[in-house]
């Protein structure tokens, strides 16, 4: 009996520790626009991988189920159809939720277990509009800091109204007000943080912008080491921003110092060893894959594997390394084979005997539109010499690639090739942001994998080639 009884109490404990350690997600959709519904998280911080915790099926009246494993506390994303929201889950929450997809963001309710939460971000979601960057950053630095920091004030009362005087505290709650807190303080630095740049960027001034004395005061409010915030990507961003930032200026102060090497000993010196993991590893993924710089990085990959435990970061960064040394200038730069606004299909190696400029952009990206004009201005100039200027575009919507094409009677020769970051021909060339430019010179090797824009007057490169 004794033996039966404590048999009884082991199967109670695991039962209770498997739904403690899941999510269920039930509910019905009014209008679906499709068959599916997905819940998506970030997987990897290092590259902003997302990772699938679970589909379910919609069937014919709307509902669907599901049950995942989830053993921690995180930001998730619910999928249906071209729609998502923001969602944030605990191990043990059990939601069920109603909406129409017609008025998606408008109708979204949560009921159960971490409704709460789910229900505070859908509403958020509906009450504050996403600024345009194009819009805010073209404001002076007054207009700027005035609408920014009054919507920064409205998000933080908004989150303290709705979850004021909760008579329930949990470490769900806990943890989430937490995070919510650092996305909300994290977003407004790095948006403030961003303004000089980015207001040069959009008003196209050649001159840097000079802020007012005490502009950067609002980093006394927003603590550069947070562990607690380490689920919010809103503050890994900011922290690795701010790191740039202070080492730029550092290296002003002092220009006989390398970049590399102030910014190296800036971060060995001022974090801790969770953050200063991350850092390193960030730093390298961002040298690898947007600057294509295979000596600094591999020098630093070196440093980061003598004191980093992080087996998954150091395998990707590894793995990077390899495919950004292909790139490297003098290598034979990667062949392709994509189809035209004919539908032929043209390689890169059609193109030999000219110098390439190839540029790899999509319909959907604010800053390669912007680069259109000088990429007209800068064909109109060479338009005599042995040049070709290939666009290949990444667009998962061919109608929206020929469209913009036609619209902004853009020059060049061009190709697609769907997928976006998934796209064969994001993978060939590591490219993890556009607009990417590559110069090829006319026997098909690689000048430069990661070269000037056309707004950057990168015509004196191609010029060189051609002389």
């Amino acid at each position: 009996m004794n033996r039966l009884f404590k048999l009884i109490v082991l199967l109670l404990t695991t039962q209770i520790s498997v739904a403690e350690n899941t999510v269920s997600i039930s509910g019905k959709i009014t209008n679906p626009t499709g068959n599916k519904v997905y819940v998506k998280y970030v997987k990897n911080y290092l590259t902003n991988e997302k990772g699938i915790a679970d589909s379910a099926f919609v069937d014919k009246n709307g509902n669907f189920s599901m049950t995942f494993s989830w053993s921690d506390f995180h930001p998730a994303l619910f999928f249906h159809g071209d729609e998502r929201s923001a969602m944030f889950l605990a191990p043990g929450d059990n939601l069920k939720m109603i909406l129409d997809a017609k008025q998606f963001d408008e109708s979204i309710k949560y009921e159960g277990i971490g409704s709460e939460v789910n229900n505070y971000l859908a509403q958020k979601t509906v009450r504050f509009t996403p600024l345009k960057g194009s819009v805010i950053f073209k404001m002076s630095e007054k207009e700027f800091t005035t609408m920014i920091d009054s919507m920064h004030n409205e998000k933080l009362n908004y989150f303290n109204m709705f979850f004021k005087g909760k008579s329930e505290v949990n470490t769900s709650l806990i943890t989430f007000m937490e995070y919510e807190q650092a996305e909300i303080n994290y977003n407004w630095a790095s948006t403030k943080m961003s303004y000089a740049e980015a207001h040069e960027y959009y008003m196209q001034l050649k001159e840097p912008v000079v802020l007012t004395e005490r502009y950067y005061d609002f980093l006394k409010q927003v603590p550069v080491q947070n562990p607690k915030a380490m689920n919010s990507t809103a503050y890994l961003e900011f922290v690795a921003d701010y790191v740039s930032t202070e080492s730029a200026k550092m290296q002003k102060k002092d220009t006989m110092q390398n970049i590399i090497t102030v910014k190296e000993k800036y971060m060995d010196d001022n974090f801790s060893a969770d953050l200063k993991d991350y850092l390193f590893a960030k730093w390298i993924f961002s040298l690898l894959t947007q600057e294509n710089d295979v000596v600094s990085g591999s020098r630093l990959l070196e440093k980061y594997k003598g004191f980093s435990k992080n087996e998954n970061y150091i395998k990707i960064l590894e793995s990077n390394l390899a495919i950004v040394s292909q790139l490297a200038p003098g290598n034979l730069a990667p062949n392709f084979y994509f189809p035209d606004l004919e539908g032929k299909v043209v390689s890169l190696k059609d193109f030999r005997g000219k110098v390439v400029y190839l540029d790899i952009w999509a319909s959907w990206c604010g800053p390669c539109r912007m680069e259109i004009p000088f990429a007209q201005k800068l064909e109109e100039e060479m338009k005599d010499k042995d040049i070709v200027f290939l666009c290949v575009s990444v667009d998962p919507d061919e109608n929206a690639w020929r469209k913009i094409i036609k619209e902004k009677e853009m020059g060049g020769k061009h190709l697609i090739s769907k997928g976006n970051f998934e796209s064969e021909i994001t993978k060939l060339y590591n490219v993890k942001g556009i607009p990417r430019y590559v110069i090829i010179d006319k026997e098909g090797i690689i000048v430069d994998s990661n070269a000037k824009r056309p707004s950057e007057e990168v015509k004196a490169d191609l010029d060189e080639l051609l002389n």
